[in-house]
């Protein structure tokens, strides 16, 4: 594998960790704490050996940057000007087996256990993964990251969501989950449900790391033209705990379900595709801070062929044309990257 190339611009399209080549490289689930600042990724953690998009890849990876300047081995890609072909366009599942995996879902959501669950499809093309420049004069808000982990192998996205962000000895923690094309009061009481479960699930895991939680009112956040249920959480926490934190906390309920376990197994048993990077983690470790970007609204070149994803939360009384709806508005933030001419509705 040629060395890595790593790039995040912030959401307004300032470079905020850009990273080429490795002095070391650790296929770990995270760094060491040794002084030295660490970039990378981790994988959401189901894996199906089979699906050629990911094969090869690790699952987590994490190097010193050896250079700020970019790396002759990873060379930028270059944009396509030939349109895709309408025919090369693919959709998986297609809709009757998504509607059928949501009332799957539904009827075993009405048993109890779990009691949320976040399922996910994908579309994907012949045709070249954006250029950076692409990405920043993207109208979508959010973080824009791409790693070059090879001259055939790209993971790129613009993501909306912070993990986790530690600084100056406070944590924050993003709870955003659910998500509509605009503002609605009351909100709805399937999204109410859906939101209070991660942020019930982050505060929960926090107390025992610190005892000064404080929790902000729920609002509407505008992310490009949808909207997202957000609450910001932060409290006091010794950057020793940090990895600690991470390790229980990811999946969050807003990228898996809950319980984490259960919801787990039942997207094992329900999707047929590897999620690989979607749902990941993307960010660097420092001595000074820690930044992690949960890695939706993403996509993976591979020889050729452009693959990205969308999710949505399940929760019961949730309907599955609506629950179409919602991704394939996800969908298009990405799809108006790499089909500009042919994308349109809702997005974010």
């Amino acid at each position: 594998m040629n060395l890595p190339a790593f790039e995040i611009l912030d959401p307004e399209g300032h470079p905020v960790q850009n990273a080429y080549g490795a002095l070391d490289r650790l296929e770990v689930v995270l760094p060491p704490d040794d002084g030295r600042t660490w970039v990378g990724f981790r994988f959401f953690p189901i894996h199906r050996r089979k699906d050629p998009f990911w094969e090869g890849i690790p699952r987590a990876l994490w190097w010193v940057p050896a250079t700020t300047e970019p790396s002759p081995v990873s060379p930028p890609f270059q944009p396509s000007t030939i349109p895709p072909d309408p025919d090369d366009i693919h959709e998986h599942p297609d809709r009757s087996t998504w509607n059928r995996w949501i009332r799957k879902t539904l009827e075993q959501l009405g048993r109890g256990i779990p009691e949320k669950v976040v399922l996910a499809r994908y579309r994907q093309i012949r045709g070249q993964p954006p250029s950076l420049q692409a990405m920043r004069e993207h109208p979508a808000w959010g973080y824009r990251f791409r790693i070059l982990l090879s001259p055939e192998v790209a993971w790129f996205g613009i993501t909306p969501e912070t993990f986790l962000h530690w600084k100056q000895g406070w944590v924050y923690l993003d709870a955003l989950a659910g998500t509509l094309p605009r503002p609605v009061y009351p909100v709805p009481r399937a999204l109410q449900v859906e939101h209070r479960a991660v942020v019930t699930y982050l505060v929960h895991h926090l107390q025992p790391f610190s005892h000064k939680i404080t929790v902000s009112p729920q609002q509407w956040k505008q992310v490009g033209t949808m909207v997202h249920l957000h609450t910001r959480i932060q409290a006091p926490l010794s950057r020793d705990h940090v990895p600690a934190l991470t390790e229980i906390l990811f999946p969050t309920p807003a990228l898996a379900g809950s319980p984490r376990d259960e919801a787990l197994n039942w997207i094992q048993e329900t999707e047929d595709f590897d999620r690989g990077g979607y749902g990941g983690l993307v960010g660097w470790f420092t001595p000074d801070e820690v930044f992690l970007l949960v890695a939706i609204r993403c996509g993976v070149y591979r020889k050729g062929w452009v693959r990205w994803y969308a999710g949505a939360g399940i929760v019961p009384g949730m309907d599955p044309d609506e629950l179409w709806e919602e991704t394939t508005w996800k969908l298009n933030v990405m799809g108006r990257l790499l089909l500009p001419s042919r994308t349109s509705g809702p997005g974010s």
